[in-house]
């Protein structure tokens, strides 16, 4: 039993794939208006019009401008979850130490993890604080 394939030859039927003749592998001829969009990148930078390269940089600018302005959002989101995990993590250490404390445990490794979150937290202040004095 012969190989089945999911597509018909290339050239059956006298059909041809995109791009080449019926009946042969060769690609076909390309006309004049294929090429009209490269000839805009062959030309050296400088004969280029000055309009061009001023719209090109206009545009650059634009995506450095929203590229900034979508980071910052991107930092101030990243920054409010961490503090809401670090103040979750703060308050249920603190409940573990004061248990701990009263019920005469150990008690270190709670106040180890209360005092990292605190210091995180204070770190994220002191990073806000300083971002909106930039401001």
């Amino acid at each position: 039993m012969g190989r089945v394939t999911h597509s018909r030859p290339h050239d059956a039927d006298g059909l041809a794939a995109p791009g080449e003749r019926a009946g042969s592998r060769e690609p076909a001829p390309r006309s004049a208006g294929d090429f009209d969009e490269l000839e805009e990148f062959d030309e050296p930078e400088a004969a280029r019009p000055q309009a061009v390269l001023e719209e090109l940089r206009r545009q650059e600018a634009e995506r450095r401008a929203r590229r900034r302005r979508r980071d910052a959002v991107s930092r101030k989101v990243v920054g409010w979850i961490v503090a809401a995990a670090l103040a979750l993590l703060l308050h249920d250490s603190v409940r573990a130490l004061r248990r701990a404390v009263s019920a005469g445990d150990p008690w270190g490794e709670h106040a180890a993890v209360a005092v990292a979150a605190a210091l995180g937290l204070l770190w994220l202040l002191a990073v806000g604080i300083r971002a909106l004095r930039r401001r």
